[in-house]
């Protein structure tokens, strides 16, 4: 089964608040650590681009101007990201 590109936005961004559940406070940690090990096997430039975008929680303008690209350089960096993150989670699941 192919990741959307919805589970990658829950995967990285999830602030919708959970009740306390212990089961899935254990399946969110497991997806955090995952999520931590693809994040850190990408190019820096796509590694970035993510951290950004779901961890600092800015827009693609505001992160145009801080890396001194255009916004489309930023969105394909995103889109290149997750593509990658794709891929890195179809072979998990082999």
């Amino acid at each position: 089964k192919r990741i959307s590109d919805k589970e990658i936005d829950k995967l990285f961004w999830d602030r919708e608040a959970e009740d306390f559940v212990p089961e899935q406070t254990v399946i969110r940690n497991e997806e955090q650590k995952m999520a931590g090990q693809m994040l850190n096997q990408l190019p820096e430039v796509y590694h970035e681009a993510l951290l950004l975008r779901y961890y600092y929680d800015y827009s693609p303008r505001e992160i145009a101007r801080l890396l001194s690209v255009s916004v489309r350089t930023v969105n394909n960096r995103l889109f290149q990201a997750k593509k990658i993150i794709r891929r890195l989670a179809d072979e998990k699941d082999r």
